[in-house]
């Protein structure tokens, strides 16, 4: 394997035990309605992650197709536009996440569960993801025009000691407050390396941005993967602000935690062909068509059998766990609902495959169906979880999720052709 590659994977899989012992602690620690509370807390955090409007990933792309990242041209100037726009953006969406997690919140506690505490805990979380995205940036910009191990390297350092701050200060009782724990730790180890290295973001500054246009180089890409990851979000996490509005954070919190697993597994699987995104721009810049498709079929297939595998042995486990009745299994959503999860994170993994090599000409062409897709799942969520029971709002997930298979092969294909064409000296 490349170095990214396995650097990604490490960090994914540490980030992934941590996830393991975090929902150990959770269902130890927690009672469970503050365990609903907890995974509306991670929903709208990733709400908040990503609301740059594609800005990380455009920037990714870009980076890796700009020459000379290293000098004092084109890449920097477009560093400095990329960190002055990234600022703002999240700067308003950090307002706005916040009141709306507020919103959702005192929606259902406030009334019914007026003891638990959580105002605070919930404006120290929003504000530490919102330190940690401002530095991410640079990390995502490391990776696309410098060197994707090193990024790594730092990620899978930032993964390490906040996972170990984030266990330590559930086991201890910190409650809420130790996802606020989490993500400060994650600015932290961050902000620290970046500070003391050549790469710093803090080099950015003083650049003049006049001479980049952002509206010609990099907007036409941004707005349709910023507007693919917020359709993402309404995939992949508003299941749970949704259930805790309609059947109250006690199932939102069991349905919470069989989610969890879906986008643990997910998480972990998908970051061998994400860690992959800048070379497949790099490899179509330079019209080595041939070595992108071998690259790309090796890791399609290999990590697909990973994911595959990954979902087997967790419901096996979970079904173990049940037939045992062993503790605190009851926190998790019933087999069948956690299975069909399972099931749809793996057909989302195979979509995700293609979706990183059909995006990285800084195209996307299955944005349209990724619209309707999601808008048709929140519809269909919202009403599952009014009239009817997880395994619905399951089942409806995996329903939509099965027809992206077919559908990116067919756009892939269309795609190699034009590869096909290019690689034998004629125009793409």
């Amino acid at each position: 394997m490349r170095p990214e590659v396995v650097l990604a994977l490490l960090t994914r899989g540490a980030q992934g035990l941590v996830l393991v012992g975090a929902a150990i602690c959770v269902v130890w620690r927690l009672d469970p309605v503050e365990q609903g509370v907890f995974f509306v807390y991670m929903s709208l955090g990733a709400l908040l992650q990503l609301s740059d409007f594609g800005l990380a990933y455009a920037s990714l792309q870009t980076a890796s197709h700009l020459s000379n990242p290293g000098g004092e041209g084109p890449f920097r100037r477009f560093r400095h536009k990329a960190h002055s726009l990234n600022f703002r953006v999240l700067s308003a969406a950090a307002i706005l996440v916040g009141l709306l997690g507020a919103g959702i919140l005192s929606s259902r506690l406030n009334a019914e569960h007026p003891g638990t505490h959580w105002m605070a805990s919930w404006a120290a979380f929003v504000f530490a993801v919102f330190l940690t995205q401002l530095v991410n940036l640079e990390l995502t910009l490391i990776e696309g025009g410098k060197s994707p191990p090193l990024a790594w390297s730092v990620r899978f350092f930032q993964e390490l000691f906040s996972g170990a701050v984030f266990i330590v200060a559930l086991i201890a009782g910190a409650g809420l407050w130790s996802l606020a724990a989490y993500w400060t730790m994650r600015f932290a180890i961050a902000a620290i390396w970046l500070s003391t290295t050549r790469s710093g973001f803090s080099k950015a500054s003083g650049i003049a941005d006049t001479a980049f246009s952002w509206q010609r180089e990099v907007w036409p890409f941004q707005w349709k993967i910023g507007l693919s990851v917020l359709c993402g979000f309404l995939i992949f996490q508003a299941f749970n602000p949704i259930v805790l509005v309609e059947q109250g954070p006690t199932v939102a919190g069991k349905f919470g935690m069989s989610l969890a697993l879906m986008n643990m597994l997910l998480m972990v699987t998908t970051v061998w062909p994400l860690s992959q995104a800048a070379r497949y721009g790099r490899l179509i810049r330079h019209r080595q068509f041939e070595e992108l498709r071998h690259a790309f079929w090796t890791m399609c297939i290999a990590s697909t059998l990973v994911a595959t595998l990954g979902a087997v042995t967790m419901f096996l486990i979970l079904t173990w766990m049940t037939e045992r009745m062993v503790s605190y299994v009851d926190r998790f959503a019933d087999t069948v609902t956690t299975g069909l999860l399972l099931t749809t994170a793996v057909a989302h993994h195979i979509t995700h495959c293609f979706s990183v090599v059909l995006r990285a000409e800084r195209r996307d062409p299955t944005l349209p169906f990724t619209v309707v897709g999601s808008v048709m799942l929140v519809a269909l969520v919202w009403i599952c979880a009014r009239y009817g029971g997880t395994r619905d709002i399951a089942l409806a997930n995996l329903a939509l999720a099965l027809p992206g298979i077919p559908l990116v092969i067919f756009l892939y294909w269309r795609r190699n052709g034009r590869w096909l064409t290019a690689s034998e000296g004629r125009s793409p």
